[in-house]
């Protein structure tokens, strides 16, 4: 989490109907988007090509906030901004060397834990429902051979709740009152709550 700031998670506080789409064909920069309300947004990225697709997000004042893709094309992962207090995007700096698409979201559209469990591949972003989230241990699998990190955001701000490499089966203490994950990986994954 940057110096200073809060998470925000209040996913209630603005959402809108339409998906926002920005798509383009190799390198590129966008400049002057917004999301409304600035809320938090699931992004969806899909991208083609034989080289790295790479996104990094800026606020107003071309200030850097995020790393917000990063992975070798063909790639298909899920993402989230402005998870933080006055951290409203507004730039995309992009690095491709295929045709890419984002389409943005309420985050409550991103894949959801569903009878506390989930089950994904890639980078993803998971969004908990109220009353989803009910446990005190993280099961948790990985199938693949790089970095396999896990992010946990709530009112409490953030915390990292995995962090390995490869193949991985593990025990996690689960942050009471988690809203969303963050998922780093490159192989398949699965999360299962339990009370022991």
């Amino acid at each position: 989490m940057p110096p200073g700031t809060e998470v925000v998670i209040a996913v209630g506080r603005f959402t809108w109907s339409e998906p926002i789409v920005l798509e383009g064909n190799g390198n590129d920069v966008i400049l002057d988007f917004q999301i409304p309300g600035d809320a938090v947004a699931y992004v969806r990225a899909d991208a083609n090509g034989d080289s790295n697709f790479v996104v990094d997000t800026y606020d107003e004042d071309g200030e850097q906030l995020d790393l917000l893709f990063n992975g070798i094309a063909p790639y298909e992962a899920g993402g989230a901004i402005n998870l933080f207090v006055g951290e409203n995007t507004r730039e995309f700096d992009v690095m491709a060397d295929g045709p890419w698409t984002m389409t943005f979201e309420p985050i409550q559209n991103a894949p959801n834990m569903q009878d506390g469990a989930i089950e994904g591949e890639s980078d993803e972003v998971v969004f908990i429902p109220e009353g989803e989230g009910e446990g005190r241990i993280a099961n948790v699998t990985h199938q693949g051979e790089s970095n396999f990190v896990i992010d946990a955001y709530g009112d409490y701000g953030s915390e990292l709740l995995v962090n390995e490499i490869g193949d991985t089966d593990v025990r996690a203490r689960w942050p009471s009152g988690t809203q969303l994950l963050e998922i780093m990986a490159e192989g398949t994954w699965t999360i299962e709550l339990s009370n022991d």
